[in-house]
């Protein structure tokens, strides 16, 4: 059985058995592997030294798992003695290894007697392993569970093998193809019988056909890297939906009470320390109540999906508070004030709208949760789900270029104000007046944050902003003495203004807002268009759709004057004469339907879609720099499809119908590519992993119109919404920054809060749980992350944002070993109110005098299983890495020398030393995560295999980056407060454990990769 088996099927009882038995196997090779060698040299010592260190801990950890084993109710009485005494006869024979490796140290000629006693453990490992079989208690559902991973397994590895058979050995093909078929049909008839898992089952066996198909014409076409691409896809996808599976345990579907207890007190934290913060501003009020609102509506329709209808009552009464929170908030007088001028009656038209679309809501659910399964009674609540949402998200999806000239334009306008009361002698006037260019600055900058997630080079926009704060800074508090007649003061503010505007100038220059903020007018106004049909007010159409063809025709004036880019300016010209104005007939013609009631508002979005599209292509022309200009172009093309696919099923066309999905597919496929090379360029792994979340959605939604019945148009129909609706929500995630994923974050965290207070145990899906907090985890990247931007964005002080970093940090770590607890791949998480440490001790070895290394005096002996507090936790974990990396990665070795002192100075209560040791170690792993980018560039990436390596490097050294940032903030937590912060030392041992483990693999990726892919020759 392998060890990805074994892992699996932790979960299943008390004692771990297939734990035990992989850490025997392990600690056999290892007896195996070991070749004494010549101990007179120091590199002989040094290298023993590496190798049994290890070992013996595995030897502890071994007689660790046979003593719980002995303690399971389910074996009798005579095999707990056994196990216990194997227990006692492993601890003393690893105690007896290390006593012979210390003698051989000392003195070379007794290396003979390391050798018996090397055997001697060797043999009550395999007793160990063989009494661990012999006494297994009756275990029903780890019988299911060791039936179907061996499955898994094994349809994993001949899936992967596929395109290797393809490309190396074709005339194996044959052979391969029926395996990997026969191994997944074995799942499927293992879980046929499962209605829960018929989905993810689905899945498998239509990706298995796609890579059968996709396996033959790369076969037939062996030359063709388009068809090697297609292979790879459709394996992976494979892969994907079996792994899909081992999260699907029936037996362990539901969370229990200590979980949900965890999981509640963790979100409370966080709510406690992070609230203050997050709700600062009307701004943020309106954000955290339209994050609640998006959150629960989704939540209401998957509900209303699985026909589930308390939950549907839970969820259709959270989203009707938060909608009522955000009409409100959305109308609070001093968050309009707030507002650029052209901005605020758009805010008070949409809660009007909000509050008139509630309540058909509320009265859909209302009806379904009566009937759950009447497919009518659905799709009306799908209906009045997308209509809430439609009027929720015109005022609060940003609209960043337009957001930034607005707020640039009220600033000038401000400036001119102040000038004015200063010359009219109106001190108050004009310090209201200077409270009012600081309000626009502060939008300007959020607006400017948001660009600078999407630019190829951030700094160009960085520099001028941090420039326009400064200068507002120096005349921040002059207005009111010049306004009283202060000549300086006066002379100071004037100098300002044309050192705001060279500011602005070079601050436009790098993100085009001037130009491209007019392409985000018309297409409010295109969206005005579908909200004025769709409310089915008669008089609200003729107003809109005349300021729409007004505004295209002002488009056409402002995009002719845009000075040296005739590239742009010819693209534009094309856009709107060939695409754009022969479409507004037609628009004009959707909307009239629309608003008589005698078409769907999605019509009339497909088409509102398809007249957006090609604006990206001009955007693109104006600003070139900015990292989603390729995915709106592949949007644009993706809801053109969709468009097609919906006029196709109306007119019911069989062929039509199948040439519509085709093209929608191959839309979707190039997107998916587009979007994929855009998260890897992303630098934070918890942004990168939110987008990677949201592209997997996209990519099953893709795999799902593959295999469409052409004839089912209510499958088409939702797929039809769901696909734009995944596309916007990406680009909410790509353009969000810190502190917009934090206030999502904390209003998910309100919500699953709620959640789990108002639900049985029962009611709650382990999965479904996971999966909320799993991406809270990553929205709360700013607190996990870099404080210092989280504190700016939210206008908070970074000092008080350590409560919640520390909450975000112990929900993170929770929440991790939960999921991993759920796949069988680690132990029961350790509970957030009582995190401790009792390692089990044996005397580690000890280096005599004359064995020596640089630096080695640095480093203490003690190794792990001794550690009991975060100093000898940090000092164990020190030494392991400094044996690890002293012959493979400098870097890393500096940051286990750097842990060293770290430890002894948090021994010894130096806390100066403690922050010197802290930032030295955190900048050596940014150095270390330097030499694997390094390195990870440098694989071709030839195979599955280099491929899989390079991730590797990549994502190590993104967790390491977090890491770095991590160590430094707790650490000065801990400096600050070194007699009394238990709660900061249980941390810093998780993450200090964390590091170490990492740092290791790091080594190990790096080994395999000099020695395997490039033959040890970098």
């Amino acid at each position: 059985m392998s060890g990805k088996t074994i892992l699996l099927l932790q979960i299943v009882y008390g004692a771990d058995l297939k734990r035990l038995q992989a850490v025997a196997e392990r600690l056999g090779d290892k007896l195996q592997a070991i070749d004494i060698g010549d101990l007179s040299t120091e590199k002989g010592q040094a290298r023993l030294v590496a190798n049994l260190t290890p070992l013996a801990q595995d030897a502890v950890k071994l007689a660790d798992f046979l003593n719980e084993r002995s303690e399971d109710p389910g074996i009798s009485p005579f095999a707990q003695d056994m196990l216990k005494k194997t227990a006692g006869n492993v601890r003393n024979k690893a105690q007896d290894l290390i006593d012979a490796a210390n003698a051989a140290l000392a003195d070379p000629e007794l290396a003979p007697k390391l050798g018996i006693a090397m055997k001697d453990l060797a043999r009550e490992v395999a007793a160990a392993n063989k009494l661990a079989t012999e006494y297994e208690p009756d275990a029903p559902v780890a019988t299911k569970l060791m039936k179907l991973m061996p499955l898994l397994d094994k349809a994993q590895q001949k899936v992967e093998d596929m395109p290797t058979v393809v490309k190396k050995n074709p005339k194996e093909y044959e052979r391969a193809e029926k395996e990997a078929k026969g191994a997944v049909q074995d799942i499927v008839k293992s879980l046929k019988p499962n209605p829960k898992q018929k989905k993810d089952l689905d899945r498998v066996e239509n990706n298995l056909n796609d890579q059968i198909v996709a396996a033959r014409k790369a076969l037939q076409q062996p030359n063709n890297p388009l068809a090697e691409k297609e292979l790879n896809r459709a394996t992976e996808d494979l892969i994907d939906a079996l792994n899909n599976l081992k999260k699907s345990y029936p037996d362990k579907k539901h969370a229990d009470a200590d979980e949900k207890n965890e999981i509640q007190l963790a979100l409370d934290n966080l709510k406690k320390s992070f609230g203050p913060a997050v709700y600062s501003k009307p701004a943020d009020k309106e954000q955290d109540a339209y994050e609640r609102l998006k959150d629960n509506l989704d939540k209401l329709r998957d509900a209303a999906q699985a026909e589930d209808p308390k939950m549907m009552n839970n969820k259709a009464r959270m989203a009707a508070q938060a909608a009522k929170d955000l009409a409100q908030a959305m109308r609070d007088p001093e968050r309009l004030k707030s507002l650029p001028i052209a901005q605020r009656q758009a805010k008070e038209a949409a809660a009007k709208d909000i509050e008139n679309q509630l309540p058909k809501v509320i009265k859909a659910a209302g009806n379904l949760i009566k009937d759950p399964k009447s497919e009518p009674k659905v799709e009306d609540l799908m209906d009045a789900i997308r209509g809430l949402k439609r009027v929720a998200d015109r005022p609060n999806r940003p609209k960043d270029d337009r957001d930034l000239r607005d707020n640039f334009n009220d600033i000038l306008a401000g400036l001119e104000k102040v000038k004015d009361k200063i010359q009219k002698g109106d001190p108050k006037a004009a310090e209201e007046a200077m409270s009012e260019i600081a309000t626009a600055l502060a939008n300007l900058r959020r607006a400017g944050d948001r660009l600078k997630e999407k630019n190829g080079n951030p700094s160009t926009i960085e520099k001028p902003l941090s420039e326009l704060e400064k200068i507002f800074e120096k005349i921040r508090n002059k207005a009111v003495p010049a306004a009283q007649g202060n000549v300086a003061d006066q002379k100071a503010i004037n100098d300002a203004v044309p050192q705001i505007k060279k500011a602005w100038n070079d601050l436009n220059a790098a993100t085009r807002a001037t130009d491209i903020a007019p392409l985000e007018d018309f297409e409010d106004r295109i969206d005005d268009v579908v909200l004025a049909a769709a409310s089915k007010e008669p008089s609200r159409l003729p107003p809109a759709f005349k300021q729409l063809v007004q505004n295209l025709n002002d488009l056409g004036v402002h995009l002719d004057s845009i000075p040296d880019n005739p590239k742009a300016k010819q693209i534009a010209k094309d856009v709107l004469d060939n695409q754009i104005k022969p479409m507004m007939r037609d628009y004009a013609t959707k909307a009239k339907e629309v608003a008589e009631d005698r078409a769907p508002p999605e019509e009339l979005e497909d088409i509102a879609n398809r007249i957006k599209a090609p604006l990206a292509q001009i955007k693109k022309a104006l600003n070139p720099q900015s990292k989603n200009r390729d995915p709106e172009i592949a949007a644009g093309e993706v809801k053109k499809g969709v468009q097609d696919l919906r006029d196709a099923v109306k007119r019911g066309d069989p062929d039509e119908i199948i040439n519509a999905i085709k093209k929608l597919k191959d839309a979707m496929d190039k997107y998916n590519d587009v979007i994929a090379d855009v998260a890897k360029t992303m630098p934070d792994p918890r942004k990168r992993a939110l987008l990677e979340q949201d592209a997997k959605e996209i990519k099953e939604l893709t795999g799902d119109l593959r295999h469409v019945n052409p004839d089912d148009k209510h499958a088409l129909a939702s797929l039809l919404d769901a696909i734009p609706e995944r596309i916007n929500n990406w680009f909410d995630t790509f353009g969000n920054t810190v502190g917009d994923d934090a206030r999502k974050a904390y209003a998910k965290a309100n919500n699953l809060l709620i959640t789990l207070g108002n639900l049985n145990d029962d009611d709650m899906d382990l999965g479904d749980l996971l999966g909320t907090a799993g991406k809270l985890n990553n929205l709360l990247r700013g607190l996990i992350g870099d404080t210092a931007c989280l504190a700016r964005q939210l206008g908070a002080n970074e000092k008080n944002l350590t409560p919640a970093a520390i909450a975000a940090l112990e929900m993170d770590e929770y929440i991790t070993q939960l999921e991993s607890y759920s796949l069988g791949k680690s132990a029961a998480p350790t509970p957030i109110s009582s995190r401790t440490t009792t390692p089990s001790v044996l005397p580690s070895l000890v280096p005599p005098a004359s064995y020596q290394v640089t630096a080695d005096e640095v480093f203490e002996t003690i190794s792990l299983s001794q550690a009991r507090t975060f100093d000898q936790v940090l000092a164990a974990v020190a030494t392991e890495m400094h044996h690890a990396a002293k012959n493979m990665s400098k870097e890393a070795d500096h940051v286990a020398t750097e842990l060293a002192k770290l430890a002894k100075a948090a021994r010894g209560g130096s806390k100066q030393d403690m922050l010197v040791s802290a930032k030295a170690a955190s900048a050596f792993i940014l150095a270390f995560c330097k030499q694997m980018d390094d390195l990870a560039k440098r694989i071709p990436g030839r195979n599955l295999a280099e491929k899989k390596e390079q991730d590797n490097l990549m994502r190590y050294q993104q967790t390491l980056k977090n890491y770095a940032t991590q160590l430094k903030i707790l650490s000065s937590v801990k400096a600050a407060s070194i007699e009394s912060s238990r709660d900061t030392d249980a941390t810093l041992t998780t993450l200090t454990r964390n590091l170490g483990d990492v740092v290791n693999a790091s080594l190990q990726s790096m080994a395999t990769t000099r020695d395997v892919i490039f033959g040890g020759k970098v």
